[in-house]
């Protein structure tokens, strides 16, 4: 009788099974877990469940006039594995075809927080061993991406199932194989893998506490392992419903002597937050990730350039010092670059490339007159260049000489009619000039905003003008109430743009009288400031 009671199923929260994993970690340094985590885990980073996947094969099934429902039983039970199996066969009935699917469901899918979570406390040797019966690679994907310490060793292929064992660095044993490699996804595949990894599991599991999450049961592998393991320690099973193990995995429940608890949980992600604050587990630091990757990148090609220079040690023609020019203007080393430029031009007076370099590195160097200097004789050499008139419209932008700069990005367009970057940059330069005449004579060129009008159909300057134009009607006593409303109704999703600075107008309302028509142009900057979302 006390046997029976101490074999019992346990049902807990999922609050507290956090408590009662935190504690056991807490009180005894050597107690190991194991997470095993099924296709549940993966449904919010848009990855089918099983019962998704067969209602969409099965419509697939319905359009082809030579496929009998029947054959297959029926509707079937949508959540049952056989059933699972046969319509996928079924849809799939060539091993490529399977692995395309597969790998198809597979691709371009990121992680969500519940993995990453995960993957922050796979960093802590109790918890850094994962098996599932997924195909994708989230798990992975999170421990690279968050910056984890160590790399995880993935077991994905049947013949590297002897290198399963349990040390300090991060494991993923996928039991069913890889999307990329041929994965087991049939019956008799997943009823019988190879055994090195079930011979590799084994020991793995046996004197561990394994928490299942998002997973079914419906595997006759993993029945089989688990009944192999007569040392396990533990078994959660965590349930959104907090019903019991279905399918294969049922009988082994039922007849297993382990201490088992039946956790009612609200899903991965809700649960890996309850985790994250009682573990004090640490955000991802993806930017440290990704500055490392460009880190290596810019040594590797920084080590290229400087290459690329002492290959040309002993310039003689006028390209050996265009590329060396290049090359300097990569390594960010600019009055180089533009000395290298000049002994080009001494080589070849009409080598408008090297002018055009010349101009583009001045920019960076914020000499912006220079610039324009360089781009005209560029342009000179070669009246259709487009590119050097754009990147002059913008060196006349930078000196605020908009106008200017509006010509140079009419001459580019005219050139390369539909050239975008010169439509977008000639916006930019009309809406900086209506700000300016704005804020120095309190209204527009008429003749400028015909033109613009006739130029711009970017729906983003056009809201620009729009608010600068109600601006100018406040300032003017001409704006009629409830403007805001018909503002919002029209230009849903108002200013979604990154290049639009406030200080200009700031200082202008600011520098206006205390008055009504001051506090009316207050609140409409506030009204604009609330609904401008940068990129």
């Amino acid at each position: 009788m006390a046997d029976d009671k101490k074999h019992q199923v346990r049902e807990i929260n999922e609050q507290a099974f956090i408590e009662e994993v935190y504690e056991s970690h807490k009180d005894d340094g050597d107690v190991k877990f194991v997470f095993f985590i099924g296709a549940g885990c993966s449904s919010s980073s848009d990855i089918p469940t099983a019962t998704k996947l067969v209602s969409t094969w099965l419509n697939k099934l319905r359009n082809k006039q030579d496929t009998k429902l029947s054959e297959l039983g029926g509707q079937g039970d949508l959540s049952s594995n056989e059933y699972y199996f046969k319509v996928f066969q079924s849809v799939f009935p060539f091993p490529i075809d399977q692995q395309r699917e597969i790998k198809r469901l597979c691709q371009d899918k990121m992680p969500s927080f519940g993995y990453y979570m995960l993957a922050q406390l796979m960093q802590k040797s109790a918890f850094n061993t994962v098996v599932t019966t997924n195909f994708d690679d989230l798990i992975f994907d999170a421990l690279i991406f968050s910056n984890s310490k160590h790399r995880p060793l993935v077991i994905s292929h049947q013949n590297s199932g002897h290198l399963i064992e349990r040390s300090n660095i991060p494991m993923i044993v996928k039991m069913h194989g890889d999307a990329n490699l041929q994965p087991f996804n049939t019956q008799e595949s997943t009823t019988d893998p190879e055994k090195q990894i079930l011979e590799g599991l084994k020991p793995v599991l046996n004197n561990t506490k394994i928490i299942f999450m998002g997973y079914s049961g419906g595997d006759k592998s993993v029945c089989t392992l688990l009944e192999q393991c007569k040392n396990i320690h533990g078994v959660y099973w965590l349930n959104q419903n907090g019903e019991p193990p279905q399918g294969e995995v049922k009988s082994w429940w039922e007849k297993s002597q382990h201490t088992k608890t039946l956790v009612t949980y609200k899903g991965f992600d809700k649960l890996m937050m309850l985790v994250k604050d009682k573990f004090n587990l640490q955000e991802p630091n993806f930017n440290s990730f990704v500055g490392k990757l460009e880190q290596a990148y810019r040594k590797n090609k920084t080590a290229e350039i400087k290459q690329n220079i002492r290959n040309t040690e002993n310039p003689k023609t006028a390209i050996d010092y265009f590329l060396l020019a290049l090359n300097y203007h990569e390594l960010g080393e600019y009055q180089e670059a533009i000395d290298a430029c000049k002994e080009a031009i001494k080589i070849k007076p009409d080598y408008h490339e090297a002018y055009y370099n010349k101009g583009t590195v001045y920019i960076k160097l914020k000499e912006y007159q220079k610039a324009i200097v360089a781009f005209k004789k560029a342009i000179k050499i070669k009246p259709d260049y487009h590119e050097a008139c754009t990147n002059m419209g913008g060196a006349y932008s930078k000196l605020k000489k908009y106008r200017k700069a509006i010509k140079a990005y009419e001459k580019a367009i005219k050139i390369k009619p539909g050239y975008y970057e010169a439509y977008y940059s000639m916006g930019l330069a009309y809406i900086k000039l209506f700000e300016l005449q704005l804020i120095q004579t309190q209204d527009f060129d008429q003749d400028l905003v015909q033109k613009f009008n006739m130029y711009d159909n970017a729906d983003t300057t056009t809201k620009i003008f729009k608010m600068l134009t109600i601006f100018k009607s406040i300032n003017n006593g001409t704006q009629v109430a409830g403007w805001q409303q018909a503002f919002s109704q029209k230009y849903q999703g108002v200013l979604e743009w990154n290049h639009w600075e406030w200080s200009n107008i700031e200082k202008w309302i600011n520098s206006k009288p205390n008055d009504e028509k001051k506090q009316a142009l207050q609140s409409a900057l506030e009204f604009f400031k609330a609904q401008y979302n940068p990129l």
